[in-house]
């Protein structure tokens, strides 16, 4: 078995290579930034001296033929590319991976609208931090229930012992893949079937009846019995069964951003959370931007009209001129009059694109594509595509601004975003807060606060617009008063600091009572 010792000396660092015992290795690692995981096993069968090859992944096929084509990658190798195999596999499911990705990826809300699911524009107390939990976590919690209590003499003895080629359970001898257990060596299918009724049946802790080396939980051998997306549902049933006496309302997501696996150990009211990994924040019920209080229905009705309406308003909402979108570039730009072609996007890269009349001057046979945040402006703004009699090619290219939300509702909500949304106005704050507080703690305390702040002003300025109901007149007067109060507060730089400090604790109590009454109303609903 020389080459098998010469595949694992060229598995990359970035993979975790696991003796499961003295016949059987695993390698494990993540691939696209953790979007997908695989797990390659090298088995040496004794009594039929080979070499297995498991290979398991939570990565889907791309086409009919990729199974074929990855049986065909692992057979039929000449000796001399044998130490190849792992790269080769790791390259070959990368690239299945990523032919049906693309797709999927460019119409999901994170890559139309990631400016909303940023740490800096977000607050820790409406989205806080989630936990990492992925399988590698999940393993090492549960080791201490399931790793086996025997020496390892004894493991080799029972080894020794069992040297059959037949299934304990159902007695065939044609098995090409037994594993050791407490009644005798048992075949995949027959130990697949055990532990699935289980799961059927919810019944834990599972009973795995695998015989394991010492210091070896016998979860980490379910992954050569089972596919890996069944074997990271039981891990997560079981590390739940044991952790749902400390934390009852665990819930279990992943990172939109980086596919990181998260846990929520704590009941959020928002149903929000934050990534410790890489900052971002959602709702883990919709996989969309955190918008408490508005439920996930209310938020995506919201959206349909607000996302367009912001692009037009957050910069030009006093503007006397009119305005334009370009379908290309989603650059909202003021037309001059006065220019020989005022309807033309500035925007170097399409300005060749459009005619003097604002007409979209293209060429036939060649498309520029539509991005799918662009259909989404089109559809709110109900405007119908113009195309072309020859080529049936789109000849249009600019979009005339209508009003979608009621403008004392959209000027409320458009300066309580930008207030969150743009840098300068949040460096300008955070320069002002470290003067004043030199901890690092307590300027992230403030900052999060001030985030926490115009955060509620917009989404419950939102939810009372959707509502259209008059009897919350008290609900539309405390976010009235507390965004006057943020917006006093965070300009009085001059203000000396124990001042500051009991200002600070005023608007941190107004905060919490307005969290207070909409959770009172949206509870009622």
């Amino acid at each position: 078995m020389r080459d098998y010792f010469q595949v694992l000396e060229l598995v990359p660092f970035c993979f975790d290579t696991t003796w499961i015992d003295p016949y059987r290795v695993s390698i494990v690692g993540s691939l696209l930034k953790k979007k997908a995981t695989l797990r390659v096993f090298f088995e040496e069968d004794r009594n039929r001296r080979i070499l297995r090859i498991r290979v398991s992944t939570d990565s889907h096929y791309a086409s009919a033929t990729s199974r074929d084509d990855l049986i065909h990658l692992i057979k039929d190798r000449k000796r001399k590319e044998f130490p190849f195999l792992f790269p080769r596999l790791v390259k070959f499911i990368t690239d299945e991976t990523k032919k049906g990705d693309d797709s999927e990826q460019q119409a999901c809300r994170f890559a139309m609208f990631s400016e909303g699911f940023k740490a800096a524009v977000n607050s820790e107390k409406i989205a806080p931090l989630a936990v990492r939990c992925g399988d590698r976590e999940q393993l090492d919690y549960l080791h201490q229930f399931y790793a086996p209590e025997n020496s390892y003499h004894e493991f080799e003895a029972c080894w020794d012992k069992e040297n059959s080629t037949r299934c304990c359970c159902c007695h065939l001898t044609d098995k090409t893949g037994l594993f050791l257990s407490h009644d005798g060596m048992t075949c995949r299918e027959c130990m697949a079937s055990f532990i699935t009724s289980q799961l059927r049946l919810n019944q834990f802790p599972l009973e795995i009846p695998v015989v394991t080396a010492p210091g070896t939980s016998p979860l980490e051998l379910l992954y050569a019995i089972l596919p890996l997306p069944v074997v990271s549902l039981l891990l997560k049933k079981s590390f739940a069964f044991f952790k749902c006496s400390d934390y009852p309302y665990m819930v279990f997501v992943r990172c939109p951003q980086c596919m990181a696996p998260l846990a929520i150990t704590e009941k959020c009211d928002f149903h929000s959370c934050t990534c410790p990994a890489c900052g971002c924040a959602w709702c883990y019920l919709c996989n969309w931007e955190p918008h408490w209080p508005m439920s996930c229905e209310q938020f995506k009705r919201w959206s349909e009209r607000w996302d367009t309406q912001y692009l037009f308003d957050k910069d030009y909402f006093y503007s006397e001129k009119e305005i334009r979108m370009c379908c290309d570039c989603e650059l909202v730009y003021q037309i001059h009059m006065d220019s020989s072609f005022p309807f033309r996007c500035p925007n170097h890269r399409c300005r060749w694109n459009y005619t003097d009349d604002g007409q979209y001057g293209h060429w036939h046979y060649c498309d520029t594509p539509i991005s799918p945040r662009m259909w989404q402006h089109i559809r709110a703004l109900d405007a119908g595509m113009k195309y072309c009699d020859e080529c049936g090619i789109r000849t249009r290219g600019v979009l005339e601004p209508k009003r979608l939300i009621r403008k004392d509702v959209a000027n409320i909500c458009v300066e309580a975003r930008n207030q969150r949304f743009k840098a300068p106005n949040r460096e300008d704050f955070e320069r002002n807060v470290a003067k004043l507080f030199a901890l690092k703690a307590e300027q992230n305390k403030v900052n999060d606060l001030r985030n926490t702040v115009f955060f509620l002003v917009e989404n419950c300025t939102a939810w009372l617009y959707l509502d259209g109901s008059n009897k919350y007149k008290h609900l539309k007067k405390a976010v009235a008063q507390l965004f006057q109060q943020m917006l006093i507060r965070q300009h009085q730089t001059w203000t000396p600091r124990d001042q500051v400090i009991v200002r600070l604790e005023e608007l941190e109590e107004a905060t919490n009572e307005l969290i207070s009454l909409f959770h009172q109303h949206t509870l009622a609903l």
